[in-house]
């Protein structure tokens, strides 16, 4: 027999004990299945889990299984892709992440530590999340178990009437419902803050009227059932600096009132104005008569910068042209500096310093400054005037004008003149019809009367009536007299009044006559002048004459040979004061060369052609 070994009794069994452990254990394998409460989930089954694939050979279950039960191994819906995710500070991690394997929770790491919340959103419709398991069936226990974690569609609550019938599950919740009710605003339900975020539109509150602050605010207080807001804004009505204090007034429809600003600085020496486009107050330098000096003096005070002597006057400022008008033109306070002497009268008249060739010699002045002396038939009974002469020692043609003037003015011209008269040679009103008032003569072969001695021919320069009294400019120069012949002819382009005489001395014969003239005129004395058609065509000769009948003609160019145009004989009677008169119209070409005769005088003296335009 052999023999056992030695031990206690009492150890056998817990031997025993341990061995049958170790048995099971390997029986089992290293895993081990772990059991939901099947009453709380519930199932089609009658309240069985199922778990995974357990071999049956059902392929169809198998694959609707794994759909619904966690991953092995993969990230699930909103598992941290890396340590430290979740919206926390990134130093602070979760070592080995958060993923725990089931697929419809939301896995992240808040300071450190692992979050893993149940989504039933993540699961298909009819199932809800388990944290162990996943997604399975919706039964339910309470409203904590059908919460699907969205915010908007509502509330979800458990209907677990009878928690053993089959048909206890999740009940939908009620939507959100946003609506304000006001009709400025769009109202939306938001997952991401769990709330109704309202969006206003504040240009549907719009009143159109521009001076008012339109607002979607439903509920404020004044809103409307619109839930518009619109409150009237004064500053809104500061649109124009120059006016000060404009409402708004909602009920008439924008701004109303206001005042001129006040930009007055208290000094008699500036204009004061408001300017809009500057939003600015201005004050700029009096200047009344405009001619761009600013006045020196406004009353007693003096204006600093001032430079215009006379305010009122836009030809007094400093370096204007200085008139003989006993007034400082130029302001450098010197009257009449630099100009010859003003004449009221023939006795007290100055000489123009003129030279035969030398130029042009001007004098102005004013004829409010003169008295009527003397009478002339191109102006009117009572207009002022102002004398000066000129002396000649030969035979010369005087060019006298009154370009320049600002006063209409009249001209006459006479050999003789004492305080009983101006004994006129002839005058002249406007160098054309009226456009414009200057006047123009020419006094052609003006001589002395004896070798060696001097002959003086008096200028008068007279308003055209009582109420001229403007500046006048008189423009005299002389040159060496042109003869009367086709070869050498004194030019009246432009219109005025041309003043000759008649001697055998001083004129030579001319012929042909013109086509009216009677048989026997072709040994008279003639006289001859130029002339260019004028613009509008018409051209009008007025000759008058103390000594003889003039017979009038013109020709055009070439001036012995060419062709006559009119030609008019005298009548035997004058006008305008003269014995003898004739008057010559006709049409010309503009620009042409034209001759007009003036014939008739076996022997005579003086003429007067008056040439209007």
């Amino acid at each position: 027999m052999s023999s056992m070994p030695n031990m206690k009794f009492s150890e056998a069994p817990l031997a025993a004990l341990v061995l049958l452990v170790l048995l099971i254990l390997a029986t089992a394998g290293c895993s081990a299945l772990v059991n939901p409460d099947e009453g709380r989930l519930g199932g089609d089954d009658g309240g069985t889990v199922r778990t995974e694939d357990s071999g049956n050979g059902d392929a169809a279950a198998d694959a609707s299984d794994d759909a619904r039960r966690p991953d092995s191994g993969s990230l699930d819906a909103g598992a941290d892709s890396a340590p430290g995710d979740g919206g926390t500070d990134a130093s602070v991690i979760c070592i080995g992440g958060c993923d725990d394997g089931i697929a419809c929770t939301i896995d992240t790491c808040v300071a450190g530590t692992c979050m893993n919340t149940r989504s039933n959103s993540l699961c298909p419709p009819g199932e809800l999340c388990d944290a162990t398991l996943g997604c399975v069936r919706s039964r339910c226990m309470n409203d904590t178990d059908c919460d699907d974690g969205l915010f908007c569609n509502g509330e979800e609550h458990c209907n677990r009437s009878d928690p053993g019938a089959d048909e206890v599950g999740c009940l939908p919740g009620e939507a959100v419902t946003c609506d304000d009710g006001a009709g400025c605003s769009t109202e939306a339900c938001d997952e991401t803050t769990d709330a109704c975020e309202v969006t206003l539109d504040h240009a549907a509150c719009n009143d159109s009227i521009d001076c008012s602050t339109d607002t979607c605010a439903p509920g404020a207080d004044g809103a409307d059932s619109d839930g518009c807001v619109n409150t009237a804004d004064d500053t809104l009505c500061d649109t124009d600096y120059c006016i000060v204090g404009r409402r708004c007034n909602l009920s008439s429809g924008g701004c109303s009132g206001g005042t001129a600003r006040d930009c007055r600085d208290g000094s008699a020496c500036t204009v004061d104005s408001c300017d809009s486009a500057t939003s600015s107050c201005i004050n700029a330098p009096r200047d009344d008569d405009e001619d761009g000096y600013p006045t020196e003096s406004e009353g007693a005070m003096m204006c600093t910068g001032g430079t215009d002597c006379d305010d009122g006057n836009p030809n007094v400022h400093p370096g204007a042209t200085e008139f003989c008008n006993r007034r400082d033109d130029d302001c450098d306070g010197v009257v009449d500096d630099g100009c010859i002497p003003i004449a009221d009268t023939c006795a007290d008249a100055e000489g123009l310093p003129i030279v035969v060739g030398g130029g042009t010699v001007t004098v102005r002045g004013t004829l409010a400054d003169f008295d009527s002396d003397y009478e002339t038939p191109c102006g009117r009974p009572g207009s002022r005037d102002a004398v000066y002469y000129v002396d000649v020692s030969t035979n010369v043609d005087l060019y006298i004008d009154t370009l320049g003037s600002t006063a209409d003015t009249v001209l006459s011209v006479a050999t003789d003149c004492d305080l009983t008269g101006f004994s006129e040679l002839g005058c002249d009103d406007d160098i054309d019809q009226g456009r414009i008032h200057a006047s123009r003569i020419w006094v052609h072969r003006f001589r002395p009367t004896a070798v060696g001695s001097t002959r003086r021919l008096y200028i008068l320069v007279d308003g055209y009536d009582p109420s001229t009294s403007g500046d006048f400019q008189l423009n005299v120069r002389a040159e060496i007299a042109t003869g009367d012949s086709c070869g050498a002819t004194i030019d009246i382009s432009g219109g005025g009044s041309l003043i000759g005489f008649l001697t055998a001395s001083v004129l030579p014969l001319i012929g042909p006559t013109g086509s009216c003239q009677p048989s026997g005129s072709g040994t008279d004395l003639q006289a001859v002048a130029a002339f260019h058609g004028p613009a509008d065509g018409n051209a009008r000769f007025d000759v008058y004459s103390d000594d003889f009948d003039p017979d009038v003609y013109v020709r055009a160019a070439p001036c012995a040979s060419g062709t006559e145009i009119a030609c008019v004989a005298g009548d035997g009677f004058g006008a305008a004061g003269f014995f003898y008169s004739t008057r010559l119209t006709t049409a010309t070409t503009s620009g042409r060369t034209y001759y007009v005769f003036a014939d008739g005088a076996a022997g005579g003296d003086s003429y007067w052609v008056s040439f209007e335009p």
